[in-house]
Order: structure tokens, then sequence, then C-alpha cells
């Protein structure tokens, strides 16, 4: 994903500011999958830097980070689009040929919905089998 950043915002942006949009993206991902098979309750530290740091209270599998990456990356791209910096005009005179926004912003919105798909695709995947990759339709609990 870090290898998709384009745009001044992120030239212009600390470590820090980069990690804490990270974050926000993280959390929003977490938020948005549904039935995880451990809890992705997160707590955090303040180092010595005064940076947040982040971490799971339990483990995850690949699986449930791959699944948050996704995720991730779908905010992201919609992020991207909705970035009023892609709707400037750059020039006011018609007769310049110039790069064009709407472009941008097509492929911007070809990779959101590409994103969103595999998310949804990676968590119904998820959702198919137990946490040994045995197929199942769910658990039965008898009290």
């Amino acid at each position: 994903m870090l290898t998709m950043i384009h745009g001044e915002r992120y030239l212009t942006m600390t470590d820090s500011q980069i990690i804490n949009e990270l974050n926000a993206l993280a959390k929003r991902s977490i938020n948005t999958f549904k039935f995880p098979r451990v809890s992705l309750s997160y707590s955090f530290e303040t180092p010595l830097n005064g940076d947040l740091k982040y971490y799971f209270l339990n483990d995850l599998t690949d699986k449930e980070i791959a699944i948050i990456l996704a995720w991730m990356k779908a905010y992201w791209a919609e992020y991207m689009i909705s970035n009023a910096d892609n709707y400037n005009n750059l020039y006011f005179d018609s007769n310049i040929n110039a790069f064009s926004p709407g472009n941008l912003l097509h492929n911007y919105k070809e990779s959101w919905q590409t994103y969103v798909a595999q998310a949804k695709q990676l968590e119904s995947e998820y959702y198919r089998g137990d946490s040994d990759n045995k197929p199942t339709l769910g658990y039965i609990t008898v009290s």
C-alpha cells in the first residue's frame, strides 16, 4: 500500500504523521471486520518520543491481519477519491492541454472497487472455515 502513495501531501508528512494516518486506517478496518474468531481489542502505550504505539491484546493469525490490511487499502483508496486536491483545476486557460485529474480519479475508483472486492472475498473465505482451515457451517453451543 505504501508503494502506491502519491501526492505532495505525503511528501511533506513526517514519519510520525504517516504512522498516525495508518493507525486511523487500521482502527477503521478493525471496526469493519464483522466476525473475527479472536478479539481484535487493542491498547496503546506512549514511548518517550510521544508517538502512540498500538498493539493487539490477543494473538492474531495471518488471516485476520490480511483482512485488516485489505480493508486498510480500501479505505486509503476511498480517501484518495475524496481528497479535494484531486478536484482542483490546475490551469484556467482552456487552450492548455495538461494532466487530467479525471483519469486519476477513475484509476482510484477502480482501485477502490478492487480493494473492497478483495477484502470481502478474504472475509468470505475466512468465515467458511474454522481455525484449522476445515470447512464449517458454524458452531452449535448447548448450555
